[in-house]
């Protein structure tokens, strides 16, 4: 019996012995296959941030390539804009004489006497339309001329805003002898103003409102002031302003989308300028029920 207790401490040890060696393989084998899965996640969080980033650099080179490309459309841009304005303040140079020849020989042949009843109308019709292109022609030049830089000139001195208003209503009153106009006068109206450019700013708003407005409705002038500013305020009845355009009716060709119009859409934006030119503004309110006010404040 001691004999066969003997024999089984061995086996048992060396039993012990594989079982130990096989956990040891086993575990190694596990540690093998977990760095193994390791390296092969890295590897793949690898592969996904490269081309992660050959995306990002084909995305920034595609931003950069369109960003070129649009400056390159804007420079074009840029570039024709400043051809046309160039071109429109040349051709209303190179018109104005030819204009004013037709202007004066209209004027000498009126002054004249000798036309006809027949005659006489045509020739007015003539005068008053070749009046009108001149008008045309120095918006289009005062248009260039802020357009390319040179802003729009004014010469201050001291000047009668009253004045100003009663020599713009009659002429305005001898082109549309059957309109009616509301002036109220300004209680001070003595400022250091352009006075030719706010007469221009003036008939400008004047006749925007006698073209657009009511013709069975009064086109109302108004100054009001005190002691550090004037406002003229313009106003007329009729179809009120499409809320979409208020925003960009001062722009530049814009006024020509209105209704009809007979001008080329650059009176208002001038009588803006010219108000920005004094370190004023213009504004303008419209609706069904109140019409159409533009409002311009002239810092004295």
């Amino acid at each position: 019996m001691e004999s066969g207790g003997g024999m089984d401490e061995p086996r048992s040890a060396e039993t012990d012995g594989r079982v130990a060696l096989r956990e040891r393989e086993q575990d190694l084998r596990a540690r093998e296959t977990a760095l193994e899965e390791g390296a092969a996640e890295q590897r793949e969080k690898d592969e996904l941030q490269v081309r992660r980033d050959r995306s990002q650099d084909r995305r920034e080179r595609w931003q950069q390539e369109r960003g070129e490309l649009q400056d390159t459309r804007q420079a074009e841009q840029d570039e024709r804009d400043r051809f046309r304005d160039l071109f429109v303040g040349v051709l209303g140079h190179d018109l104005r004489n030819p204009l004013s020849a037709i202007t004066l020989g209209a004027a000498a042949l009126l002054k004249g006497g000798t036309l006809g009843e027949k005659e006489a109308k045509g020739v007015a019709r003539i005068a008053r339309s070749a009046d009108r292109m001149m008008r045309m022609i120095h918006q289009l030049l005062d248009f260039t001329r802020t357009r390319l830089g040179g802003g729009m000139p004014i010469e201050r001195r001291a000047c009668d805003l009253n004045d100003i208003v009663r020599q713009v209503i009659e002429e305005a009153e001898s082109g549309h002898p059957g309109r009616t106009f509301r002036v109220r006068a300004a209680s001070n109206p003595i400022g250091n103003w352009d006075r030719d450019r706010l007469s221009q700013l003036l008939a400008n708003l004047v006749r925007n409102a006698l073209e657009h407005g009511s013709s069975e409705t009064p086109v109302g002038v108004y100054l009001r002031d005190d002691p550090t500013q004037v406002e003229i305020v313009v106003e007329n009845q009729g179809a009120a302003i499409p809320s979409d355009l208020l925003p960009v009716l001062f722009d530049p060709f814009r006024q020509g989308e209105r209704r009809s119009s007979a001008g080329i859409g650059l009176g208002l934006y001038i009588a803006q300028q010219i108000a920005r030119g004094h370190g004023g503004d213009v504004d303008v309110t419209s609706s069904e029920k109140e019409g159409t006010r533009f409002s311009v404040r002239l810092p004295r």
